[in-house]
């Protein structure tokens, strides 16, 4: 296991002492040193370095709104569906869909990211496919 993919304290046991984990991440962010002394300090350590180290981020995107926003306009079909958590129950429960959609507008409407209105467009769209309605209602 990864030191990045630990999400429990279990997780940083199983990786060795305090002191072994420390030292790895200390090379993955030198010439930065830790100074924790427990696994929880640790876990909260990597809760820290997810959001505000690249190299901790679970995938390319420096945000998970700007990760929904690639995946809303340059994605379609089932790959698309997949990243945005849509399943075949999405078409089959409006309640479902629209909370699914209120979640996903928090994220990309350009009142709340002060972005262009791509994403916001590409949701409305979906989220229409998804009820049979429009967004708006």
């Amino acid at each position: 296991m990864d030191v990045r993919t630990a999400h429990s304290t279990a997780d940083l046991e199983a990786l060795g002492t305090v002191a072994e984990v420390c030292a790895e991440i200390e090379r993955m962010v030198a010439p930065l040193k830790v100074q924790a002394t427990t696994f929880d300090e640790l876990l909260a350590l990597l809760d820290v370095l997810r959001v505000k180290w690249t190299d901790f981020c679970p995938w390319p995107f420096v945000s998970e709104a700007a990760a929904i926003e690639f995946y809303l306009t340059k994605l379609d079909g089932k790959k698309r569906a997949e990243l945005l958590g849509i399943t075949s129950q999405h078409y089959e429960d409006k309640e479902l869909a629209k909370n699914w959609y209120r979640t996903l507008v928090r994220q990309v409407h350009s009142q709340y990211t002060h972005r262009g209105d791509d994403a916001f467009i590409a949701l409305q769209k979906l989220y229409k496919d998804l009820t049979n309605e429009d967004a708006d209602e």
